[in-house]
């Protein structure tokens, strides 16, 4: 959501990436950002927004990393063969994913949307303001669910958004955009000649982006941040949580949040900044900002949690657990935990901590869930 879907897209280091090739991907936040093919070229590669498409990494275990979208609530992942499962809130039917396959999936406040390989969006969950009404007749390359609106980049390039409108977040200007997030009451994209473009609410100055070229921009709940080709990330809006006060990078990938940020780093480690960073405690602070010390090829920053993707394929969160959303409860599961007998509480554990390997039965009260199955590594997404 707000990264979910907010959103993503990015900067790869091969040499540190050895084992997990990290691909464009639309995130993003519950708002997602995203990249399109014509953004990929002598770019840094961005994540999880609209127009990014995210790699499935092989681990030559039998497992590899799809995509994982926090909202609000809830968290959508999918899988290597393009199902979709959420968990989480489901007071609108939000984690009722359908059965069907896809590219991309993106998590908003109250709902959620996938893109297929056609480029049909389809979303599900609350039907406020027509956010789970795309429009019709309209092919997309990506897309990026904000609180209570969408926007993708259409087959020809132009920005294409639904939802809510009451600030003008969906009202998009002409164009062709090459990635796209949508946040809370707004939306940023860049343009063809790399320059960030945002419109909607303005009342923390989210929607005047710096001047610059850059690779990647997110939008979260009341603030904006953006990547340059060398991987520093600069943000604006609302700093009322420090979720604009980015810290040095470089990053290859960026995904905001309602009131925090994160950025992933070439080696996979993951650093937040905003609201819910260690020790701070209290409300908006759920430990949001607060990532383990682990490797992942994916990030998404939702309102209260943060999940991410390892190059193994599991899914981990962190924050606020209500309603679930931190808590993944995947009903697939890998090749191996399919044929293998169940275990013994010991056996469980001890696959548990070798984390890259397999996990033979994903427990359900654990934050981490289970892996994903049999994903290749073609690219995911369009």
């Amino acid at each position: 959501m707000l990264e979910v879907g907010f959103s993503m897209e990015r900067l790869v280091d091969e040499s540190a990436t050895a084992a997990v090739a990290a691909a464009l991907f639309l995130v993003g936040c519950a708002r997602g950002a995203v990249n399109t093919p014509a953004a990929e070229a002598g770019q840094a590669q961005p994540q999880p927004s609209v127009g990014m498409e995210e790699e499935a990494v092989d681990d030559g275990v039998g497992a590899v990393a799809a995509q994982v979208a926090a909202g609000r609530d809830h968290t959508c992942a999918m899988a290597s063969d393009g199902s979709i499962e959420c968990w989480g809130n489901n007071v609108h039917g939000q984690t009722r994913a359908p059965g069907h396959s896809y590219v991309q999936v993106t998590a908003g406040l109250l709902h959620s949307c996938a893109m297929d390989e056609e480029g049909e969006v389809q979303c599900w969950g609350f039907s406020g303001d027509g956010r789970v009404n795309p429009p019709r007749g309209v092919t997309f390359s990506a897309i990026s669910s904000g609180d209570d609106h969408n926007c993708g980049i259409a087959s020809d390039g132009a920005a294409a958004c639904w939802g809510n409108d009451d600030e003008g977040e969906s009202n998009a200007p002409e164009g062709a955009f090459k990635q796209l997030s949508a946040g809370g009451n707004h939306s940023c994209g860049i343009d063809a000649s790399d320059n960030v473009l945002c419109w909607g609410d303005n009342g923390h100055e989210e929607v005047m982006p710096p001047e610059g070229k850059f690779t990647r921009v997110v939008a979260g709940g009341d603030h904006s941040c953006a990547l340059d080709a060398e991987g520093k990330a600069t943000c604006w809006g609302s700093d009322k949580h420090g979720q604009s006060a980015a810290p040095q990078g470089p990053f290859v990938d960026l995904s905001a949040g309602a009131r925090h940020t994160c950025g992933r780093r070439a080696a996979g480690s993951v650093s937040c900044w905003g609201a819910g960073t260690a020790g701070q405690k209290g409300f908006p602070h759920f430990g949001q900002a607060a990532p383990p010390a682990d490797s992942f090829v994916h990030v998404s920053a939702g309102d209260g949690h943060t999940c991410g993707m390892t190059g193994e394929g599991y899914v981990e969160c962190w924050g606020s657990d209500a309603g679930g959303r931190a808590t993944p409860t995947f009903t697939f599961a890998s090749a191996d935990a399919v044929a293998a007998e169940e275990p013994d509480e010991d056996e469980e554990v001890a696959a548990d901590a070798r984390r890259g390997k397999r996990m033979i039965a994903p427990k359900r009260s654990s934050k981490r869930g289970g892996m994903l199955p049999d994903i290749d590594t073609s690219v995911r997404g369009r």
